[in-house]
């Protein structure tokens, strides 16, 4: 069975199947066989009266391995053995009213109501746990997952459920309980029979008896409940945090937040390469981390429904568009459990998907961010005969769901509230500046120039030339051709010039045809993107950004850390990042970015005088008003 025919066979078993009220489904070590602490509660279970009044299924993965053991209860009505990833597995993985796993489900799993999921994980081997251990953030992704779905999880001693609060960063999120007791799987390796069968029916008396917790004070006190919430819980979706503005910006903001105040989750996404991985995992380690693993489950008339929906926004049927958000909610709780939180920030504002996602959650309040003129943005070409119209024309139809859409700055605000204004968006219309990282510019400034290994890509800026920097996607509207035709006039004039592009994009081909054409291959350097481009823009004269539209352009920010001179166009949302005496402002057309080129070239002084610091503290109040509802 392939991956996405058994999501929708567990999909079909999820929305048409009742819960099986007196089954329960043992999984130990993904199929290994009958062994841990599944076991060691199953042998318990069988010491009770009721156990044959439950139908109980092992899941094996190898029949041949376990036929021993699975001989011992031949004669056993009650006892079944299922395939791991058969069809079998599915129906009871959805409908078993009891589930007990000691280390996890598949990605299709997805916590059901009226279902008990107890995970009776225990450490495998010495080492870190969690998000402790190497690449934490990427690897631990399904053991989360599960451990959010559960209602128990076992912790044999302090150190086990120090493991869950602070290696997994359960604390202030988990929703279920944490029992108290030694392991199962250890009282039975030690034939300490009387120990087994009291922490094994102890368990079994939370879970099959009670389905909670018992109000005897004797054993309230082996029991830890969950923490009672301090922090307000803040979860963010910044996507596959790539080399862009937005996703510094993110990162920027995540290292300015007040962690005593704040509980906070980030959704990322691994790329198929996995080359973000790095990225991934250098996240401010106050926040937790929640890589996605797997993809919807969904029946094919549920997924043609959301195909759909992609393509053509919501719908304006209310029957369909509440079978859409139960869709989208239950995707939510593949990924988060049990787990709810108080705001819900899809921060790259252009995602339909994940738009979907957190607009289909009841609980909490929710924001999506705009980084641009997105008007402007919806005639923006992709490739020949693909435009942003339709992705864009899917995020605009969320915005009645969601209760603020905040803008990365004022002008952004007024511009995008004037284009995209509708009643249904109502006053949701606000704006947050953008922080970024001062730190980050000065300290990879310093870097010396010959130790970093990707600057050896291109030649270094001469010394004795005037070097003008741009920085950005390559795009149609970062506007580089009209720089580079610009830059041909200027060096025909004045030959000590040079022009260094920083940055990848879609339009690096034609760009390097531009410049072939003018023989201009040694003078315009097209770097590709840098990790660290800030020591070489420390070497350059000045910064130029000649855009035809822009969002908030934190470049402008970053090179004034550096106090380079600025020349930039009258883009309509450039009061935003404009101070006085700070640049040259002048029209988008080759012509007039010449002449402003000449003017820093005779006279490249700086006269302005910025502080970072003082600027990134007024952006993180007006984030922390924006969830304070101020």
């Amino acid at each position: 069975m392939k991956e996405q025919e058994r999501r929708q066979v567990y999909a079909k078993f999820y929305t048409q199947h009742e819960i099986e009220k007196n089954h329960i489904l043992y999984e130990a070590d993904y199929g290994r066989g009958m062994t841990g602490n599944p076991y060691g509660i199953f042998r318990a279970f069988r010491k009770r009266k009721d156990f044959t009044q439950y139908e109980h299924f092992w899941v094996m993965k190898n029949w041949k391995e376990n036929a021993r053991i699975m001989e011992l209860y031949k004669n056993d009505q009650n006892v079944h053995f299922i395939r791991y990833m058969s069809e079998e597995y599915l129906y009871h993985a959805a409908t078993a009213a009891y589930l007990i796993n000691d280390l996890a489900f598949p990605s299709f799993y997805t916590p059901r109501k009226g279902q008990i999921y107890f995970n009776t994980w225990h450490e495998m081997k010495p080492g870190e746990y969690g998000f402790d251990a190497r690449d934490g953030n990427v690897e631990v992704r399904n053991i989360i997952r599960n451990f959010l779905a559960s209602d128990y999880l076992l912790a044999s001693d302090d150190r086990m459920e120090e493991i869950y609060q602070k290696s997994f960063k359960l604390k202030g999120i988990y929703k279920g309980i944490i029992l108290r007791g030694g392991e199962p799987r250890l009282d039975m390796d030690n034939n300490s029979l009387q120990n087994w069968e009291e922490n094994g029916t102890r368990l079994l008396n939370i879970i099959i008896d009670h389905a909670g917790i018992p109000k005897k004070e004797s054993i309230l006190k082996k029991i830890k409940k969950k923490a009672a919430r301090k922090k307000e819980t803040v979860l963010f979706y910044g996507s596959d945090l790539r080399e862009n503005g937005v996703t510094y910006s993110l990162l920027s903001l995540l290292d300015s937040i007040d962690y005593r105040k704040y509980d906070v989750t980030l959704l990322a996404v691994l790329n198929r390469e996995g080359t973000n991985r790095e990225k991934i995992c250098a996240v401010n380690p106050n926040v937790r981390v929640i890589t996605r693993f797997g993809a919807p489950n969904g029946t094919p008339q549920e997924q043609k429904r959301y195909e759909k929906a992609l393509k053509q926004g919501i719908p304006a049927e209310a029957a369909e568009r509440e079978a859409l958000r139960q869709y989208m909610e239950r995707e939510f709780r593949r990924m988060f459990g049990r787990a709810d939180f108080d705001h819900l920030i899809e921060f790259t504002g252009y995602s339909p998907h994940y738009g979907m996602l957190f607009a289909a959650v009841k609980k909490g309040r929710k924001y999506i961010w705009q980084h641009s003129d997105l008007g402007r943005e919806t005639k923006k070409e992709l490739k020949k005969g693909v435009s942003l119209q339709q992705t864009l024309g899917t995020v605009f139809s969320l915005y009645p769901y969601y209760d603020k859409i905040v803008a990365c700055s004022e002008s952004v605000r007024n511009l995008n509230r004037k284009t995209l204004d509708s009643e249904a968006a109502g006053d949701k219309f606000v704006y947050v500046r953008n922080s970024f990282s001062a730190d980050r510019v000065r300290t990879d400034a310093e870097v010396p120039y010959d130790q970093i290994e990707e600057y050896r890509r291109f030649q270094r800026p001469e010394k004795n030339c005037m070097v003008y920097a741009n920085m950005g996607r390559l795009s149609p509207e970062k506007n580089q051709k009209n720089l580079i035709e610009a830059f041909r006039k200027l060096h025909e004039e004045y030959h000590d010039t040079q022009l260094y592009i920083l940055g990848d994009g879609p339009l690096k081909e034609e760009l390097e045809k531009l410049t072939g054409e003018y023989h201009l291959e040694r003078d315009v350097i097209l770097t590709g993107n840098l990790l660290n481009p800030f020591a070489l823009l420390k070497e350059c004269g000045c910064f130029v950004l000649p855009s035809l539209y822009e969002g908030q352009p934190m470049s402008v920010l970053e090179v004034r850390v550096l106090g380079l001179p600025i020349l930039i166009s009258d883009f309509e949302t450039r009061r935003d990042v404009c101070m006085p005496a700070g640049q040259i402002v002048v029209k988008q057309d080759p012509e007039s970015i010449y002449q402003g080129m000449k003017q820093l070239y005779q006279n490249r002084k700086c006269g302005y005088h910025f502080k970072p610091e003082q600027y990134n503290k007024k952006a993180y109040r007006e984030f922390e008003n924006l969830l304070k509802g101020k």
